[in-house]
């Protein structure tokens, strides 16, 4: 789980415009799991 959440807080802080706000963090988040469970 930690290598998991390592590579999420990896792929937010790499994209160049970051959300500082909850709902977005967990709306990316959920788009990040949604990602993983299709690869």
């Amino acid at each position: 789980m930690n290598l998991f959440f390592e590579q999420y807080d990896i792929i937010i802080k790499a994209r160049p415009l970051r959300f500082e706000g909850d709902e977005n963090n967990i709306r990316y988040f959920l788009y990040f799991i949604s990602r993983l469970n299709i690869t």
